[in-house]
Parts: C-alpha cells; sequence; structure tokens
C-alpha cells in the first residue's frame, strides 16, 4: 500500500505544474469520436452529389499501414485525404513534403491517394476538377489491374 501512495505522490511531484488535464486517466484518446471538418464535409457531400463510392475514414476506422486517411473509396485502394496547407506547413515544413511522404506510404501499400487542399477547394470550379482527377486514377488502377 506504501509503494502506491509513494508512486502517486512521486507523479503528483513531478507533473505539478502540467495540471489535471496531463494525467493518464483525463488525457484524450487522439482518434476517438474525431468530428469532420467543414472540409471533409464539403467533399463528402460533392461525393454524395456526384454519386461516388466513398466513406469517411478520418475517425480512424480505416488505417493503411501507419497513416488513416480522410476517405476511402469501397475497393480499399483509392485515398483522398483533405486538408488545409497551414497545418500541412506547421507539421511538415511544406505542403510537398507532406504529399511526398503520405503519397509514398500510400503507394508502398498499393494505394492511389489524391491530395485536395482548402486552396484547391475554394475554386468555383473545384469539383469538376476533383472529379476529373478522381476518374484519372480509377482508370489507372484498372488499367495497372488488368495488367496494360
Amino acid at each position: 500500500m506504501r509503494s502506491f501512495h509513494m508512486g502517486w505522490r512521486r507523479y503528483n511531484r513531478l507533473d505539478r505544474n502540467l495540471g489535471h488535464y496531463y494525467r493518464p486517466h483525463r488525457r484524450p484518446h487522439p482518434l476517438r469520436q474525431q468530428r469532420m471538418t467543414g472540409l471533409e464535409k464539403r467533399f463528402q457531400e460533392f461525393t454524395k452529389e456526384a454519386d461516388l463510392d466513398f466513406k469517411f475514414t478520418g475517425n480512424g476506422t480505416h488505417w493503411i499501414g501507419d497513416k488513416n486517411p480522410d476517405f476511402i473509396n469501397r475497393s480499399g485502394r483509392v485515398a483522398v485525404e483533405v486538408f488545409h496547407p497551414s497545418y500541412k506547413i506547421k507539421n511538415f515544413g511544406s505542403v510537398d513534403n507532406y504529399v511526398r511522404q503520405r503519397d509514398a506510404a500510400f503507394k508502398s501499400k498499393g494505394v492511389k491517394a489524391l491530395f485536395l487542399s482548402s486552396e484547391d477547394m475554394k475554386e468555383h470550379d473545384w469539383k469538376q476538377k476533383a472529379s476529373k482527377r478522381l476518374q484519372e486514377i480509377m482508370e489507372k488502377y484498372s488499367t495497372e489491374s488488368l495488367g496494360i
């Protein structure tokens, strides 16, 4: 009994300045019940309008290696990442680094990826461009699977 209390006191003494939020029983799970961002909602509405077969997986329901894509088609061979560049610049140094790293991770598992930034989605014809890029990716995937 004494060792438990000593350990608890030691824990409190070390993390006194961090507050109750950082104690293990209060730490939030990183991917539990994550809500969709506005960009993800816009893309999901687009997939419903265009009758594309994509589902939202950004809440941790589907993993490709150690990466969790925002959307994936039902066959599991095409992933879509929707993002705001400022977060990627902050975390990866540049948008190109982010795209390169994620694309390499997806390609190693045999998955094609489409990356849509908020700047892409601000354009008035982003839906046409996105559907064209998705069709190109789907065609490449189908011809590769046929061995052409």
